[in-house]
């Protein structure tokens, strides 16, 4: 008989112990659903605030643009005549100049072509070399390896090689 009372009165404790958790669980969600919420009021509130910040930078943007295009506007005009007077100064002094120009930028053009290719060179070199590397340090022992292995299993021995 006392064993059985034993065995009920350990099932009660287990019952009150699951019940426990269960209630211990119910809060934590409760809880988790409320941060959640409030959360969520915090970034709608955020949001607004972000909303009527946004505008207002862009109304000083706004401004500001049309205050750079109208003196942006000026400056081209200066800029305009500055440049029309040199070139009239260059065609008196003569058209030499731009064809010496003209060749210094041909020139370049071509010693950055051949940089480039050199580049091209030396990477793929630096290709090639990795791939043998690889070939050498990686592949060929594991190729070796499971070849072995498969000679031990035709003499009937288990064996693991790697």
């Amino acid at each position: 008989m006392e064993r059985k009372e034993v065995k009920e009165n350990k099932k009660e404790r287990v019952k009150g112990k699951k019940k426990k958790k269960k209630r211990k669980k119910k809060k934590k969600k409760k809880k988790e659903e409320e941060k959640k919420k409030k959360k969520k009021k915090k970034k709608k509130k955020g949001k607004d605030k972000g909303k009527e910040e946004e505008e207002k930078k862009e109304k000083e943007r706004s401004k500001g643009e049309e205050e750079e295009k109208s003196k942006g506007k000026e400056e081209e005009e200066e800029e305009e005549e500055e440049e029309e007077e040199e070139e009239e100064e260059e065609e008196e002094e003569g058209g030499g100049e731009e064809e010496e120009e003209e060749e210094e930028e041909e020139e370049r053009k071509r010693k950055d072509k051949e940089e480039e290719e050199k580049k091209e060179k030396e990477r793929s070199k630096g290709e090639e070399e990795e791939k043998i590397y690889l070939l050498d340090n990686v592949v060929k022992p594991i190729f070796i390896s499971f070849q072995l292995a498969k000679l031990a299993t035709i003499n009937q021995h288990v064996c693991l090689v790697l």
